[in-house]
């Protein structure tokens, strides 16, 4: 197993499931991180660059306040080289190879190396509005008494679309705030 990354602090203690981005409650965390992002890769070298591409455009990183987070479960493919194309670049990516495992015990793996605040999964075909998780995780921030957020869908005809440029004709809607009147 190759690690390029191990988390400060003691393990999580309580984790909120999330579809998007949930809080993580623990006791010592590196709170330098607003947001962690858990990229579960397998056989998806075609998406991990635009992947990757979305979450550096983030708001967040660009105030260096999201770590992604990539965990390679024993692709076939060339994920492994383009993620480090990426670290030689930016700060705040980790890779982790495993053996083969489930997408849960990828995720769950993520998780305890994450050392931010929120969470979030970060699938490699996602692509999100360039300030999606700073939006996500403000909506957590002022409103204590909730523990999940999460955005509307677009779903694309074609590979590795941005948000702002592509096919989608429809936006699926899943929640709608009655008490804060936002979305």
């Amino acid at each position: 197993m190759e690690t390029k990354h191990k988390k400060t602090g003691e393990d999580i203690q309580k984790i909120n499931a999330s579809v998007e981005i949930a809080s993580i409650e623990t006791s010592e965390i590196d709170q330098r991180y607003k947001v962690s992002a858990i990229v579960s890769t397998y056989n998806s070298e075609n998406f991990i660059r635009g992947c990757l591409e979305d979450l550096i455009n983030q708001t967040f990183y660009r105030k260096g306040l999201l770590e992604i987070i990539v965990i390679d479960s024993g692709s076939q493919e060339n994920e492994q080289a383009i993620v480090q194309e990426f670290q030689a670049l930016y700060a705040h990516i980790f890779y982790e190879r495993t053996e083969r495992e489930t997408l849960y015990a990828a995720w769950n793996r993520g998780i305890k190396l994450a050392r931010g605040k929120y969470i979030t999964n970060a699938n490699t075909d996602d692509r999100h509005r360039a300030d999606a998780l700073e939006v996500l995780a403000d909506t957590l921030d002022n409103n204590p008494d909730i523990g999940l957020a999460y955005g509307d869908c677009l779903i694309t005809e074609n590979q590795n679309e941005t948000f702002e440029k592509n096919s989608s004709q429809n936006c699926y809607v899943f929640f709608r705030s009655a008490a804060s009147g936002k979305h």
